[in-house]
């Protein structure tokens, strides 16, 4: 006998377990989204600050970040930035004073007649002069809708550099000592008379650099994008720059130059010329092994070198013992450095030998030396330091420059890398990868730095 069918009804026990499964998954989902551990999205990608006109490939030339440049500068209400706008001398001095973390002042006044105190930039420019980084066209004058020129730029920032690193800037550049840098340049003579301390401090300590051309042009005009840059890496280098040498200029020195006869080469040295170099030259190698042999008479002997991130680490030993590691690496690019003294020694013939190691630091870039000069003290020297330029010195399996390049064509700068990260502190002297002083309708590059550098590079 068949049972009769019956209907079935829906289960309404499952579908209310299939909901709440959902709806516990979701939540699980937006928690863990929520912690960061679910796919990036796009907020998550895309720096503070980020502009439909201003890419990570614009600025990777310039070894900067959006993020930096949103530090520092505002974009435009329509969502722009204008990298390739010029930039007033208000806005130039925001971007410093934000930068360099100089306070505000609480009221929003200054003697400037045509800044008015209800002005944005008002307290910025205030808080600059009260940090003595800016004085106005006159005394009561800002001209704050003025357009910036290179010049201005590289003075506020210089004073700033120089106040950090304790240097006074008038008694630190006689006259004399700014027409020898200025001379240098077909157009050194066009600084303004009241800004070349800081114009000369600026170039001998990298804050900015001539042209591919090997111009100065000191009136020309920087953009939004060239002035941040500049700005970033200034507050970046300003902790590690110190003009002030480690090691005090002997007493009743001469300094003698890097090409002196007293000097024995044994290796591959390279000549490279530049201004900021002792004498405008210097030697160079990247090869471990290679060595330079000072023979003189006296009782102590200082070396100057040039340091900076892409130098290695040196054997010193003084009359055949007492080796002692000399570490030529430092975050920013510092010329003419007392690295070593061999201290006190017996009046007499005296042998240094500085030999290069084929380890470096960490960050270093390169293992590489230099020799600018040295300071020798003897016992029967007078006076002050004064420059000693002889005869070629002795070589032994050297290579030297024929026909030494000229300053705007030595030491050209390895083409930028995209950068994924960062993996080592960047120092000032990357500004030299394209930075605010390229000639982009050139394609040209930095003057100072050495060829050698990009072979040296592909090859790491």
């Amino acid at each position: 006998m068949r049972r009769p069918k019956t209907e079935r009804k829906p289960s309404r026990i499952s579908t209310f377990h299939v909901v709440a499964t959902l709806g516990c998954l979701l939540l699980v989902l937006l928690a863990f989204l929520a912690a960061g551990n679910g796919p990036a999205s796009a907020a998550d990608t895309t720096p503070e600050g980020s502009w439909s006109d201003l890419t990570q490939a614009q600025l990777d030339p310039y070894e900067v970040t959006l993020s930096e440049i949103a530090s520092i500068s505002d974009g435009y209400p329509d969502g722009l930035w204008r990298p390739q706008q010029p930039v007033t001398r208000a806005q130039f001095t925001k971007m410093a004073v934000t930068a360099f973390g100089i306070p505000l002042p609480d009221a929003a006044t200054t003697p400037f007649t045509d800044v008015a105190p209800e002005d944005s930039f008002c307290q910025y420019i205030e808080a600059a002069r009260n940090a003595g980084l800016v004085s106005g066209v006159t005394p009561q004058s800002f001209a704050p809708d003025r357009v910036i020129t290179r010049q201005q730029t590289a003075a506020i920032i210089a004073r700033y550099v120089a106040q950090v690193a304790g240097v006074d800037l008038p008694s630190q550049y006689d006259d004399a000592a700014i027409s020898s840098v200025l001379q240098g340049f077909p157009d050194g003579e066009t600084v303004a008379a009241q800004l070349r301390p800081e114009y000369v401090f600026a170039l001998e300590t990298g804050i900015i650099d001539p042209l591919t051309d090997g111009s100065l042009q000191p009136q020309a005009t920087l953009d939004r994008l060239q002035c941040a840059a500049l700005i970033i890496r200034g507050s970046e280098s300003v902790g590690q720059l110190s003009v002030a040498a480690i090691i005090a200029a002997p007493a009743n020195s001469t300094r003698v130059q890097e090409s002196d006869a007293r000097f024995d080469y044994n290796g591959y040295w390279r000549t490279v010329n530049g201004f900021r170099h002792s004498g405008g030259t210097a030697r160079y190698t990247s090869n471990p092994g290679d060595q330079v042999k000072i023979s003189f008479q006296g009782t102590r002997l200082v070396w100057v070198a040039q340091t900076g991130p892409s130098f290695g680490r040196a054997d010193v030993s003084v009359d055949g013992r007492t080796t002692r590691v000399v570490d030529l690496y430092s975050g920013v690019t510092r010329y003419q450095q007392r690295v070593f003294d061999t201290g006190s020694l017996p009046p007499g013939s005296h042998t240094v030998i500085m030999k290069l190691r084929s380890d470096r630091s960490l960050y270093s870039r390169v293992t590489a030396m230099n020799m600018d000069a040295v300071e020798i003290v003897a016992p029967t020297s007078a006076g002050g330091e004064t420059t000693t330029t002889t005869s070629a010195p002795r070589t032994t399996n050297t290579t030297t420059s024929v026909g030494a390049p000229s300053p705007s064509t030595t030491l050209a700068a390895p083409t930028p890398q995209p950068r994924s990260g960062r993996q080592r502190p960047r120092s000032l002297d990357h500004r030299y990868h394209q930075g605010p002083d390229h000639d982009h309708t050139t394609g040209g590059s930095h003057p100072f730095r050495h060829p050698e550098r990009q072979r040296l590079r592909r090859q790491s």
